[in-house]
């Protein structure tokens, strides 16, 4: 057994600046060892990937590099949580400290046996909220005026040499995940994790990036470099949303572009608002928020969600940005609006079958952004605006030139404006003249936009008279409603 230690214990808040847990561990005087502990248990859930995990790897790379240089203790571990405390209580571990975490159930359930392990073994548990999110809030009527006096309150700098390295480190469980070193994807193509790639990027786009910000957020191509792009750093806690705010506000002060800086400030703030409604309501992971569309009968036909899962719809844009997703783990928001609504109202599938598979291709998946945003985006709140995408106008107004079309669904590079959008609407002799075959080279379209947008639109405000739906939506309102609205 070791002298008395404590724990700093990293989960999606992996940075080592605006990080309330290690700076309160940093007042205390017990040597301290920090954490990351690669739970199996929790990466075979549905809604997580390979590209997480690879994302996470290289965090935790980068982690072990700063406390190397540091000389202080760091260890990455595999295996579940419950395991590794354990093993470090009989080495005589005596305080824990980490950040509440807005996660899945099984992150909340592990949190739950934990403490009941903790209180057992006489550790003492410090937790901090993340961000501007509070547990056990009520009602959202404060909520403005809270997130922006905590989103301007000074960062305080961590004083790393209060620090005190532990002697018999080599005590500690060692299981590295050396199958994390394998990288599938492509070099550059899928963003890459880290403190250090997150102001990167943060960095170039509030200095460069942010002038065409507004004029392409919904753009599928060009918004790939206008929009900011740090939506996995945030995460995963490479960066903290305190400090994006505080970065962009400082470079706005002199920006030429202060519209789009106050722009992406107010989408910053909107963020938040989504995570605190999970966190006020996590059951919205497995049940809808508006507990009245539960008697919803939807079709979940298997082969058409293949099809949609692979993007062979025959509706170019929701094909390119799909095979766009699969390849890279990002497109724009308007293009996830269009994906969720094409499967959950044309095709008339679930919005869990749109969570479950969504959520693995995202590498930017947040649980507390995920599962509200799919269920505004299906339309069954019963407070917001339903939005039924028509994705041949998406693609004419979004992709004119099909530029980005072309680039993800290569078959049809051949196929110009306005057939780009709408190929089944090309002649049998249109279609020899440029070396194309529909229904061969790509699939006809597998549903008929106009038959199924009147079925989505009967079906979804036909079910808001529901008493029960109106009833949950008042709930919904008083809820997690802003007290400005």
């Amino acid at each position: 057994m070791l002298n008395s230690f404590q724990v700093v214990w990293f989960k999606r808040d992996l940075r080592i600046t605006d990080h309330e847990a290690i700076l309160q561990a940093s007042a205390s005087n017990l040597p301290t060892l920090f954490l990351y502990i690669h739970e199996p248990e929790v990466f075979k859930s549905v809604h997580y990937s390979f590209r997480h995990e690879r994302f996470v790897w290289e965090s935790v790379v980068e982690l072990n590099q700063y406390f190397t240089s540091r000389k202080l203790n760091f260890i990455s571990v595999e295996m579940s949580a419950k395991t590794c405390f354990n093993q470090l209580i009989d080495l005589g571990l005596k305080e824990v400290y980490s950040l509440e975490e807005i996660g899945l159930e099984v992150t909340y359930a592990r949190d739950r046996e934990l403490k009941g392990i903790f209180k057992n073994a006489g550790v003492l548990w410090h937790e901090y909220p993340y961000s501007g999110i509070r547990r056990g809030l009520r009602n959202r009527k404060d909520f403005n005026a809270y997130w922006y006096d905590y989103m301007s309150n000074v960062i305080p700098e961590i004083q790393w040499s209060s620090f005190e390295s532990i002697i018999q480190a080599e005590a500690f469980p060692v299981q590295e995940f050396p199958r994390l070193m394998e990288k599938p994807e492509v070099e550059g193509i899928v963003q890459n994790g880290g403190y250090l790639k997150a102001w990167q990027y943060l960095n170039s786009f509030t200095q460069k990036r942010v002038s065409k910000y507004m004029q392409h957020i919904s753009k599928p191509e060009e918004s790939r470099k206008s929009c900011s792009r740090i939506s996995p750093y945030l995460a995963w806690g490479n960066i903290s949303l305190r400090e994006v705010f505080q970065s962009q506000y400082l470079a706005g002060q002199n920006s030429p572009y202060k519209r789009n800086m106050r722009q992406f400030a107010s989408r910053l703030r909107w963020r938040e608002h989504f995570m605190q409604k999970f966190e006020s309501e996590c059951e919205m992971e497995f049940v809808s928020v508006n507990r009245g569309y539960e008697s919803l009968d939807y079709k979940n036909e298997d082969a058409n969600y293949e099809r949609w899962k692979k993007g062979k719809t025959g509706f170019p844009l929701v094909d390119a940005c799909m095979r766009c997703l699969i390849a890279t783990g990002y497109i724009n928001f308007r293009m996830r609006a269009m994906l969720v609504s094409f499967i959950c109202h044309h095709m008339n599938q679930s919005w869990e079958r749109a969570a479950n598979y969504l959520s693995g291709l995202f590498l930017d998946f947040e649980p507390g952004i995920h599962f509200p945003q799919i269920q505004m985006q299906a339309g069954i709140t019963g407070i917001n605006t339903v939005r039924i995408y028509n994705p041949t106008k998406q693609a004419q107004d979004q992709d004119p030139n099909g530029e980005f079309i072309k680039k993800w669904c290569p078959e049809l590079k051949n196929i110009e404006v306005p057939f780009i959008h709408e190929p089944w609407k090309l002649t049998a002799l249109e279609q020899q003249m440029i070396g194309f075959e529909l229904g061969v080279d790509y699939p006809e379209p597998m549903l008929d936009l106009k038959v199924t947008h009147k079925d989505a639109r009967d079906r979804l405000y036909g079910a808001r008279k529901s008493p029960e739906i109106k009833e949950e939506a008042s709930r919904i309102i008083e809820k997690h409603t802003l007290g400005n609205r």
